[in-house]
């Protein structure tokens, strides 16, 4: 729309709880945008319209026409009469088991006051959870949780990172296909991005994408890891051409 825009973002890195490869990516397409954008950048004071923060331990002040702070998300639990009725909670949120019951029986807690996972479909999830609990209809299986960032392009990912990988010292091989190597994606002019799979002992662990409609092609990656499928099996799949799903192929 013609505006400058500037990121503060206090870690090293934008999208912090992204691969750090798709928050790379993502950097560049914005920095390409016009889009400033500087990390390492601890806010200390927002006054008037001036941002005050720390730039490698030097103090600096900027001036804009408007400053959106949005600093991620806490639970809504105090002063409700928490408390009162004695049900545990924390920093985070209200302490559940994995049924999501309270420290008081017959007390549940979903969605965001939990502080688990804070996403609407994960807060669907666990209505069911709570729901199948509740009908005594007893299950072991915990799905994985994908989650979608709607930049543009989109982001998109679910499981474990390459860094977290790393973390662990477990071994893990990539397998990367680019947007640009796809026919859909080219008539559609959407060439830039990429699906990266983290495969552990030929099974999917973690699979991140950055591109068009990143949203949507996660769910093959879900339910290919939620069944366990052998990775090397995704080979003999037939895809329907020309579709963005090919990409998994």
């Amino acid at each position: 729309f013609g505006s400058k825009v500037t990121i503060f973002e206090a870690m090293d890195t934008i999208i912090p709880q992204a691969d750090k490869e798709i928050a790379r990516r993502l950097r560049s397409y914005l920095t390409k945008l016009g889009v400033t954008i500087n990390t390492n950048a601890k806010v200390l004071e927002i006054k008037d319209n001036s941002l005050i923060y720390l730039d490698k331990d030097n103090e600096k002040e900027e001036s804009f026409d408007k400053i959106l702070m949005a600093i991620g998300r806490r639970p809504n639990i105090e002063a409700i009469g928490l408390e009162t009725i004695g049900i545990s909670y924390g920093r985070r949120g209200i302490n559940v088991n994995d049924y999501f019951e309270t420290n008081l029986p017959n007390h549940f807690a979903i969605g965001d006051c939990n502080g688990k996972i804070m996403l609407a479909h994960y807060a669907e999830f666990s209505g069911k959870v709570v729901l199948d609990h509740i009908e005594k209809k007893y299950d072991d299986f915990v799905p994985l949780c994908p989650s979608a960032i709607f930049t543009i392009p989109e982001i998109a990912m679910i499981g474990m990172t390459e860094e977290e990988l790393k973390e662990k010292g477990i071994e893990y091989t990539v397998k990367k296909t680019m947007y640009r190597s796809i026919g859909k994606a080219l008539a559609m002019n959407e060439k830039e991005g990429f699906i990266k799979n983290l495969i552990v002992n030929n099974k999917i662990v973690g699979c991140h994408i950055i591109g068009y409609d990143a949203s949507t092609l996660i769910h093959e990656a879900m339910i290919l890891m939620n069944l366990d499928v052998d990775s090397t099996r995704i080979k003999d799949f037939i895809y329907a051409h020309p579709t963005l799903s090919e990409i998994f192929k």
